[in-house]
């Protein structure tokens, strides 16, 4: 996850979006009877955990500082961002994404299942598999009927320049560049846990490689097909797992491996695992869980919020 130009936005308030279905209404209803509520559930991917909106109708035009209010963790909902799923003038849905800190993000691996597994639990996509959009592009995602999801991340582009990735306290490493689109410096590391608790955001150079910052991967790796990542997501801090991150460690370890496509590679990240695959065009494929934890409605911009649910 990481920040996009705020110009995609406008993009997403065009009128024409049509209500897909009943369920989406009554999953709804009661935030609509009450001004200034606004119903909600709690979704998590291998511990990646989400605020979702399922405003189908792209009613809601949700600020920066809400979502920052919502996702505190001490005094809100707390998450690692904001998933709103909108349904755009083709029939498709749009994954309208912004981490903890209210940036807008292009894409979201582990968001994108989250997304996925809703829409089928609300009966508004029926297994199989599917076209969702993100300020990233249209992704393919296969939803089954029950299980795993698998998101086509596509292809990442690995930048040329080598960068060095500084940790507050810890040495520095040396790490690669490689675009999801959004940008990652990824670190092959002995030990995981040697990095450090990351509560300052790693910093890299040169900065001119990955001007806009970037989420920092940390990888160890087990063998060949099997590698431990911890993450450092800008706009959020470090979280139990993120997907284009574990692409973008699996191809950086696929490369040192010499593994020649296709290949499968496991990512065990603190939240549970996820398999990252490769096929013959080097198009990267994500696998891994999703659920529903909890629902509620959100009262208010400052945050506070009510449980409705416990579906834990």
């Amino acid at each position: 996850m990481t920040t996009a130009d705020s110009s995609s936005e406008a993009a997403l308030h065009a009128p024409g979006h049509d209500a897909a279905s009943d369920a989406a209404s009554d999953a709804a209803s009661d935030a609509a009877r009450t001004p200034g509520t606004l119903a909600y559930l709690k979704g998590d991917g291998t511990g990646n955990d989400f605020i979702v909106v399922l405003d189908v109708a792209d009613e809601h035009v949700i600020s920066a500082a809400a979502v920052q209010a919502w996702c505190d963790r001490d005094r809100g909902v707390g998450a690692d961002g904001l998933l709103r799923i909108v349904q755009r003038d083709d029939d498709t849905f749009f994954m309208d994404y912004r981490n903890a800190d209210g940036s807008l993000a292009e894409i979201c691996g582990n968001g994108l299942r989250v997304v996925g597994h809703v829409l089928r639990a609300n009966n508004l996509l029926a297994p199989g598999e599917h076209t969702l959009g993100t300020r990233g592009g249209d992704v393919r995602v296969t939803i089954p009927a029950d299980g795993n999801i698998t998101v086509v991340m596509g292809r990442a582009q690995e930048l040329s320049e080598a960068l060095t990735v500084h940790v507050a306290g810890v040495e520095a490493y040396a790490a690669r560049a490689v675009l999801m689109p959004n940008p990652h410096a990824v670190a092959c590391v002995a030990d995981i846990s040697a990095v450090g608790d990351l509560n300052v955001s790693p910093t890299h150079e040169p900065t001119a490689v990955l001007p806009d910052g970037a989420n920092y991967e940390f990888v160890e790796v087990v063998n060949a097909h099997h590698i431990r990542m911890r993450v450092f997501e800008r706009g959020v801090g470090e979280t139990k797992s993120c997907g284009s991150g574990a692409c973008a460690a699996a191809l950086v370890a696929a490369r040192n491996a010499n593994l020649t496509q296709p290949w499968q590679i496991r990512v065990d990240v603190p939240g549970g695992t996820l398999h990252v695959a490769a096929d013959a065009e080097g198009v990267l494929s994500l696998t891994g869980p999703a659920q529903v934890t909890s629902s509620g409605v959100l009262e208010n911009e400052a945050g506070s919020s009510r449980n409705t649910d416990d579906i834990a």
